[in-house]
């Protein structure tokens, strides 16, 4: 048996697909999968996987396990094992930033190998001409996040009743209320009709948007200046097609501005 460490060692991985998320910055990403009932996308596979026969039976399950690569790591792109930046210990967000635990204690993406893992519910697999989308909800990942690979989620060997979170035990607090002005909330509504959608669309479009800014969407290192007052400071987020302007107010965000993305 071959007893190589991985340093002396490596494996190829191959991405089979992307995700296509509504998120298009990392910092607007939940941390942890299922948090946001209306974060939907789809899974895009890549030749060769685009093969119904690869997922024969998978729509039998609800939900799904997806296994990820961290591609957005400045340090990816280094050329060798040995010269990749992860770190031993780290911050996570749910202890304020401030205690460190052991990487393996965490799902911090800066790991020795950058891997992710997240159950996502499974909305349904549709193929048309343009190959095979495999529809997911509670995404927590950046939109064109790499997949390498999909498994079932099986519920009587993956869900343990009685198990422990550590420091993560609880669901987390979402910090803000969320309201809209009057005029953002007309742009949307104006904007998803010029573009065919249906009212019922926008009015999903609303309870996304409010979702995800209750969490906290600023920036890290916006949020963790504790001493320093950030209140009344415009911030700016693309989500889905949409780009959303708002401000915080104390405890409360005020969107203030609806528009496309300059991208369209």
């Amino acid at each position: 048996m071959n007893q190589s460490t991985p340093i002396e060692s490596s494996y190829q991985v191959v991405p089979i697909g992307k995700v296509i998320s509504p998120f298009k910055q990392k910092f607007t990403v939940p941390r942890q999968p299922r948090l946001l009932s209306l974060a939907k996308g789809y899974i895009e596979l890549f030749k060769p996987f685009d093969d119904l026969h690869a997922l024969s039976s998978l729509a039998d399950f609800s939900h799904i396990w997806v296994l990820f690569w961290f591609h957005l790591n400045p340090e990816n792109k280094s050329a060798s094992f040995e010269q990749y930046k992860w770190q031993p210990m780290v911050r996570p967000p749910r202890l304020g930033g401030k205690e460190k635990v052991g990487v393996f204690a965490s799902r911090s993406p800066f790991r020795p190998n950058p891997i992710g893992m997240s159950v996502y519910k499974l909305d349904g697999i549709e193929k048309n001409s343009k190959g095979i989308k495999i529809h997911i909800n509670g995404i927590d990942v950046v939109d064109g996040t790499p997949v390498i690979d999909i498994k079932p989620y099986i519920p009587f060997s993956d869900s343990v009743t009685d198990a422990k979170g550590g420091f993560a035990q609880d669901i987390p607090v979402m910090p803000f209320n969320v309201i809209f002005s009057d005029k953002a909330l007309a742009e949307l509504y104006h904007l998803a009709k010029n573009q065919g959608h249906s009212e019922s669309y926008a009015k999903e479009v609303e309870q996304f948007i409010l979702q995800v800014l209750s969490q906290d969407a600023r920036p890290s290192y916006h949020q963790n200046k504790m001493n320093v007052d950030m209140s009344k400071k415009q911030y700016g987020v693309d989500l889905l097609e949409y780009n959303i302007k708002w401000l915080l107010d104390e405890n409360q965000v005020i969107i203030t501005d609806v528009s496309l993305t300059k991208n369209r």
